[in-house]
């Protein structure tokens, strides 16, 4: 495989619609490593570490500003993050996404 091509093979990323008519969306990719361990037992702590992590994940989204141009990740995140029940479920759905523990392949030694 080229080494090009990977990040899009093995980096995983959930598209989540935040309507039924599936128009308005917001695609995050997983964690890295490093920013995995910096969340923890710490509620308090983990929604700082989330205020800067969500941001640098949203990769895709369906929002644009007035003029038609794309809104930046920093504006999405701000604005959803004004609804503590849409920004709880959509963190929720993140994370429960994630195959954490069926990414390789079945039998593999």
């Amino acid at each position: 495989m080229k080494f090009s091509c990977a990040r899009d093979k093995y980096i995983f990323t959930t598209k989540i619609y935040l309507d039924d008519e599936e128009e308005d969306y917001v695609e995050l990719r997983e964690p890295s490593l490093q920013e995995m361990q910096s969340l923890g037992g710490d509620s308090k702590q983990n929604i700082k570490t989330l205020e800067v992590l969500f941001p640098k994940c949203l990769i895709r989204h369906s929002f644009v500003d007035d003029d038609g141009e794309s809104t930046d990740s920093k504006a999405v995140y701000d604005m959803l993050k004004e609804s503590a029940s849409l920004f709880t479920e959509i963190i929720d759905t993140w994370f429960k996404s994630i195959p954490f523990n069926s990414r390789l392949k079945k039998g593999s030694k």
